[in-house]
């Protein structure tokens, strides 16, 4: 599992040298526990950056049951449930009138599927939430 470690011994980054960390750039595997109660990252005033590990992060990876769906014109708003937590994602669907191949297959998402969502970790009214950059739906064999 991961869990986040206080900050108070390391040296922190300013925010010109968070490129250069390995795990800026990467989607971090997360539980929906972690993406809610992760810290900020320090100083970096709610530039949607998160600490983990004294580790900058901006994306991150979850993967679990759709326990909700509410589909709309322009996104789609579903909630993951992995056992640790439920999260909040949002898909904002391309929609310019080509028939795009992610938008076809999140649009076939239902209740209770397994996903693996792919995006970045954003503040919604008030909630945290992924905003996904992807959704595979995984086949269970």
């Amino acid at each position: 599992l991961c869990r986040t470690v206080p900050v108070m011994n390391f040296s922190v980054l300013p925010p010109r040298l968070w490129g250069l960390d390995k795990l800026y750039w990467s989607y971090v595997k997360l539980n929906c526990v972690d993406v809610l109660e992760i810290p900020e990252y320090p100083n970096s005033s709610g530039s949607g950056c998160y600490c983990l590990a004294n580790h900058p992060i901006v994306r991150a990876e979850l993967m679990g049951d759709v326990v909700r769906l509410h589909k709309k014109t322009k996104n789609l708003v579903f909630d993951l449930d992995d056992g640790t937590g439920v999260c909040s994602c949002c898909f904002w669907l391309r929609g310019n009138g080509d028939s795009d191949e992610d938008d076809d297959e999140i649009l076939k998402l239902e209740l209770g599927q397994l996903v693996t969502v792919r995006g970045k970790i954003t503040v919604y009214r008030g909630q945290r939430q992924l905003t996904a950059a992807s959704v595979r739906i995984q086949s269970i064999i």
